[in-house]
């Protein structure tokens, strides 16, 4: 009976759960690169397969080794830096015996590291550039008129406009430059003026002009200059507010058709009487502005009529006056005048054709 000894207990306990932490701090990527670096820091505790723990990654490719080599520490418990993060992210995972620990254990998700480009960058597809910096952007357009008159004061105008995103912080001198052939293809070029404007917001239109500026006679190959307005520039060519373009400043050049001043008009007929029936030619004469002219005749028994001499045979007889009035190519008015006979008479005598009897 006494074979068999007392009865022991035995607490029989669970296996350890295996559980583990990875974490790795966001990076930031410098001016001009595609990727920074971490420090990964991971720890498996009641690893189901001692040294058997690894730091994976889907980049470049899927289940890229990260970890082993380590830098500190084991492969269940250590530190990896120098660990490279593209643009804009990178997700790791923790192993061990085939399962992902991380958040949480059978099949966890990883962890993800993200990269963003430093201050004042941004992404372009390939690296972290240099922000673009706001300024502003100044160009012209015109100008006007096309057309002016030896020895008459015109004044210039066109449109300046900030296209720049940034304002100009401050005034600034516009140019009106004159050359004395048309487009600009002359090199001999005459400053008109440069006059003040802004400050211009972005993206602001302003209308500027020139000072008054008159033209002489022969000045303009084949009576025709051309005008350009240059924003922010002096008569030196040379401006004062810092733009992100500075070539764009000038508008095209503009021709200016730069007509001579009107001269007198006159017009004679070339007879001193006439009779009825009898042909009647008046000539004008004038001078200035642009040819060809257009004329227009009135007078007794003539209205609207045109060219240049005029030819009229009278149907009635009496005293018949004439008028005239021209106009340049560019319909500008050159002038008009009451016309004389060639005895210097100012209505021409029509008679009537006399008529003989034989005796």
């Amino acid at each position: 009976g006494n074979n068999c000894s007392a009865w022991t207990n035995v607490t029989v306990s669970a296996a350890p759960v295996m559980s583990g932490t990875l974490s790795g701090p966001n990076c930031t990527i410098a001016l001009n690169a595609s990727s920074c670096t971490t420090t990964l820091t991971w720890n498996v505790t009641n690893p189901e397969v001692v040294g058997g723990s690894q730091v994976t990654s889907s980049y470049p490719s899927a289940g890229t080794v990260v970890t082993p080599p380590v830098t500190t520490g084991t492969a269940d418990s250590g530190t990896k830096s120098s660990v490279t993060i593209p643009y804009s992210s990178r997700t790791f995972y923790l192993y061990n015996n085939a399962k992902s620990l991380v958040p949480t254990s059978p099949s966890g998700g990883g962890i993800v590291v993200t990269a963003t480009c430093t201050s004042g960058t941004s992404w372009n597809g390939t690296l972290c550039a240099e922000d673009p910096v706001s300024q502003p952007d100044l160009v012209a357009n015109g100008p006007s008129p096309s057309s002016a008159t030896v020895d008459t004061p015109v004044t210039f105008s066109g449109l300046v406009t900030n296209q720049g995103s940034a304002s100009t912080g401050s005034s600034f001198l516009n140019f009106f430059q004159l050359s004395t052939s048309a487009g600009g293809g002359n090199p001999v070029f005459t400053a008109i003026s440069a006059n003040s404007a802004g400050p211009l917001a972005a993206g602001t239109p302003a209308n500027v002009s020139s000072s008054s500026y008159t033209f002489a006679s022969g000045q303009c190959s084949a009576n025709t200059c051309s005008v350009r307005l240059c924003a922010d520039n002096n008569m030196s060519m040379s401006g004062t507010i810092a733009e992100s373009d500075n070539n764009n400043n000038c508008s095209l050049w503009v021709n200016v058709a730069v007509s001579d001043a009107p001269g007198p008009v006159s017009c004679v007929s070339d007879l001193s009487s006439a009779t009825i029936g009898q042909e009647v030619t008046w000539t004008a004469t004038a001078s200035g502005g642009t040819p060809p002219y257009s004329y227009s005749w009135n007078g007794t028994d003539v209205s609207g009529g045109t060219g240049n001499p005029y030819v009229k045979a009278y149907t009635t007889s009496g005293q018949k006056s004439m008028s005239m009035s021209v106009t340049d190519s560019l319909l500008a008015p050159i002038g008009s005048a009451n016309c004389v006979t060639a005895s210097g008479a100012s209505t021409l005598p029509v008679y009537k054709t006399p008529t003989y009897k034989e005796i």
